[in-house]
């Protein structure tokens, strides 16, 4: 599935700050699997043509100083999975996993719950799949995402002092989701189990009190996080990124 850069403009830099904390088993479950390593002869596998992938996730010298004083922000979106994302975007990961012989890496492995992206940005894709594509050039996908919820962010706050910075993003646990079936011409109230995908953000402003109150600039977002966002360029996003539900939630 490829999925376009939403964002309006060329995706920038977005600098990490911090890792989320990852469910330990999955990721003892996958530091064991990388440690195996993978001898295939799957070298020569190309990436369709696309837009320059932005640099995601990555150190900055500065994230000293914006780690003390930024509003740290959750964002759940619902019906969205990491393997969408790994995958989009003409992705040449799937192809390598399959060259495996034996298979030490699945694609499953990579995109389950606890899981990510700095983790699979992270990874020796030089020794793990005999490939001179780097992490980055293999799953495109999440540096676009990267991008365009920072720009979600920058879209919904309309204010130019604040500072979005997308700190990471993991694989949630599959959820149940209630949502109306119609049946024989009667509306039915039934549940759904989707993936979830959370996102951490990092916010800096000059007034950092304020926006850490629920009755900040965040207050409609924290209260409806679907509503908030639903103007027309967030329903772009939305859409674009195939959630069905169109559901998010955000925290502090």
């Amino acid at each position: 599935m490829r999925i376009p850069s939403w964002s309006k403009s060329k995706p920038v830099v977005i600098p990490a700050l911090a890792v989320v904390a990852v469910v330990t088993i999955v990721a003892a479950v996958v530091t064991t699997e990388l440690r195996k390593g993978a001898k295939t002869d799957a070298a020569g596998v190309q990436l369709t043509d696309s837009p320059a992938v932005p640099s995601s996730l990555a150190p900055s010298p500065t994230s000293g100083r914006y780690s003390r004083t930024a509003t740290p922000l959750l964002l759940t979106f619902y019906g969205l999975d990491m393997w969408s994302l790994v995958t989009s975007w003409g992705s040449g990961i799937q192809e390598l996993l399959e060259a495996q012989q034996p298979p030490s890496l699945s694609l499953q492995g990579l995109s389950a719950p606890g899981m990510c992206a700095s983790q699979l940005l992270a990874l020796n894709t030089t020794a793990l799949l005999n490939t001179s594509l780097t992490a980055q050039e293999l799953m495109p996908g999440l540096g676009y995402f990267t991008a365009d919820v920072a720009q979600l962010l920058r879209d919904y706050l309309q204010d130019s002092s604040i500072t979005v910075q997308v700190l990471d993003f993991c694989a949630g646990n599959r959820t149940l989701v209630p949502f109306s079936q119609r049946r024989a011409l009667k509306a039915a109230e039934v549940n759904d189990s989707v993936a979830t995908l959370v996102v951490s953000i990092a916010l800096q402003g000059a007034d950092a009190d304020r926006l850490a109150s629920t009755a900040g600039p965040l207050e409609q977002l924290l209260l409806d996080c679907r509503g908030a966002l639903m103007t027309r360029d967030s329903l772009s996003f939305f859409t674009l990124y195939a959630m069905t539900f169109q559901r998010c939630q955000a925290a502090l």
